[in-house]
């Protein structure tokens, strides 16, 4: 059985982590497993996030031929990639070496003893954002460091703006006007969002309550804060539940999403 091998780098800004796995359950004297094993790596990874990962890989590979990476890909859909993952760590699989993980795993994981804990003094951690590191721990405890990070940006249709006569919308409300108008006169949806049910769509309902500068939660967790909480959840679901007659909204998850609008990018 391999032995855990530490993780070295993942996302940032609410996304993936890189960690160290381990094949057994959580130890019952809470010990850690011994994370110094030598030799080679697989790495798992989601498809969709992979391509900058090569040429690293490469580089790496040439530089320690005795510690040779090999890419292990997962599904695109984060849900699929937490599925196959949780799957094998039940099964206490030793085919993972280093995993790709989403920030709002880490609890899970570690809890469950699939990840290792890591020497928070080998990763210059002041380095990256503060957000995403508080996002690998768990109980005072590192177990991923930031490797990438990323934004959802709006895209609109330039071309299409164009011909109406009408500026890209600076606010939800303007969005929402535009959407219910301007899109059917030319046979569109009005506004396309990972609006299917998994993480995507909470995502999305995120990004709207604290672009209006609330919060969902209270301070200790426990309850749904706030006016702007509830009135952005009902501008999220207003559009998203138009989708059902395609009036205003798309639900689709990430990849069906990036599909139906790159045909359309050199209009934006």
């Amino acid at each position: 059985m391999r032995r855990a091998i530490p993780g070295i780098a993942v996302l940032a800004a609410g996304l993936l982590y890189l960690t160290g796995c381990t094949a057994g359950g959580a130890p019952a004297d809470g010990a850690a497993p011994s994370a110094d094993g030598i030799g080679p790596i697989t790495f798992a990874i989601g498809k969709d996030n992979s391509g900058w990962l090569q040429g690293v890989i490469t580089g790496w590979n040439q530089g320690h031929p005795s510690q040779k990476v090999t890419l292990l890909l997962l599904p695109r859909a984060s849900n699929g990639q937490l599925a196959q993952l949780v799957a094998n760590l039940q099964a206490k699989s030793d085919l993972y070496d280093v995993i790709d993980m989403d920030v709002i795993w880490t609890a899970e994981f570690a809890s469950n003893g699939w990840i290792i804990p890591l020497p928070q003094s080998q990763f210059p951690l002041g380095d990256f954002l503060k957000p995403a590191v508080d996002t690998a721990r768990y109980q005072g405890r590192l177990y991923a460091v930031p490797d990438y990070s990323n934004a959802d940006l709006l895209y609109y249709r330039k071309d299409i703006l164009a011909k109406a006569g009408k500026q890209p919308p600076k606010t939800w409300a303007q969005l929402q006007q535009l959407a219910e108008t301007v899109a059917p006169e030319y046979g569109l949806y009005g506004y396309a969002g990972t609006f299917a049910p998994y993480e995507g769509l909470t995502v999305n309902f995120a990004e709207a309550v604290q672009s209006a500068g609330g919060s969902i939660l209270s301070p200790e967790g426990t309850k749904i804060t706030g006016r702007r909480s509830v009135s952005r959840w009902r501008l999220t679901t207003t559009l998203a539940g138009s989708a059902l007659d395609g009036a205003a909204a798309r639900r689709d998850d990430d990849l069906i999403r990036w599909n139906r609008f790159q045909p359309h990018v050199s209009g934006v």
